[in-house]
């Protein structure tokens, strides 16, 4: 007989806790909500960072626990901790990030945050094959959320749900055809990274208040462009991962292409800069990525990603 294959232990090896924990998707965030609050020199507020980390580390591990159980990695813990314990964890997280969120967010931010949500509850549906409907309507109904909130009175969130239940019978009357025609021309690697991106600027487009829609714009493809950069290492063929990379490359050349005419402020030039690195670091991952494990490539991409975040909120 030949024997199975021996699972290695949960942090071994060392370079994989992160992402054995789905903890490098919640620090990412985190830290380039920082970095962007000290671009745009606006304050942060600690309890907008620990909501983003409580939910975006929950929507990653309930990703995991829902992706069928063969392209599951054994080593990760929602594979290892029991079923009671898993359930604690994200109680936890899930009241963790509601409570920092009405107790502390401006209700501007709430509803961003819960227009977004949606919006990745339809990116999970999209791409996923469980609960398609139902999510669907959840992201129809998050695009005129912010119309219910300006209302303002007070069963604002009964109005949320009647909306949502209305748009799932939409949702299942045409979810055949609208999930086709999506899973064909929107790209996963796109989508997800432009998604990741909204997250991390949320806190400061809300403080910028719309008064520079452009700069606003430029940020998010910033940001956006190595998040997606990022995914395409980890999923897509090589001629796309080439295109995003290339992408990125050339939309941050055209920031800094734009400085001498002054028709972009200081904190996109020097966001363009940050980006600029950051693909820089993701094409060394791609060239060496013929060398490298998987495991290798995915630390190393998430490290290209973070670096130009964290010289961002040290550098003056």
């Amino acid at each position: 007989m030949v024997p199975e294959p021996r699972i290695r232990p949960l942090f071994s090896p060392p370079w994989m806790l992160l992402h054995l924990t789905s903890l490098e998707a919640p620090l990412i965030a985190v830290l380039w909500a920082m970095a962007l609050a000290k671009v745009n020199q606006q304050p942060f507020l600690p309890e907008f960072g620990m909501a983003l980390f409580a939910v975006v580390w929950w929507i990653y591990l309930a990703n995991e626990a829902l992706a069928p159980a063969e392209t599951r990695d054994p080593r990760h813990i929602v594979s290892r901790l029991p079923r009671p314990l898993w359930l604690l964890l994200m109680l936890t997280l899930a009241s963790m990030g509601i409570g920092l969120a009405l107790l502390h967010l401006p209700p501007a931010v709430l509803a961003s945050g819960l227009q977004l949500t949606g919006l990745v509850a339809g990116y999970f549906g999209l791409y996923g094959n469980r609960w398609n409907g139902p999510l669907l309507a959840i992201a129809l109904s998050s695009v005129l959320l912010p119309i219910v909130i300006l209302w303002t009175l007070p069963n604002w969130v009964l109005q949320w749900m009647l909306l949502t239940g209305s748009l799932m019978v939409i949702a299942h009357v045409w979810r055949t055809r609208l999930w086709q025609s999506a899973r064909q021309h929107l790209d996963k690697d796109l989508a997800g990274g432009l998604l990741f991106a909204m997250g991390c600027c949320l806190w400061s487009r809300f403080l910028r208040a719309g008064d520079d829609l452009r700069g606003d714009t430029v940020q998010w493809c910033l940001v956006g462009s190595l998040m997606v950069g990022n995914l395409s290492l980890l999923s897509g063929k090589s001629h796309q991962r080439r295109r995003w990379l290339n992408l990125g490359l050339g939309l941050s050349l055209l920031v800094l292409g734009t400085q001498s005419f002054d028709l972009l402020g200081q904190p996109q030039i020097r966001l363009a800069w940050a980006s600029l690195m950051g693909v820089c670091l993701l094409w060394i991952v791609e060239k060496l990525g013929q060398n490298l494990s998987f495991d290798r490539r995915r630390i190393y991409a998430d490290l290209a990603i973070a670096i130009p975040a964290l010289l961002l909120g040290w550098l003056r």
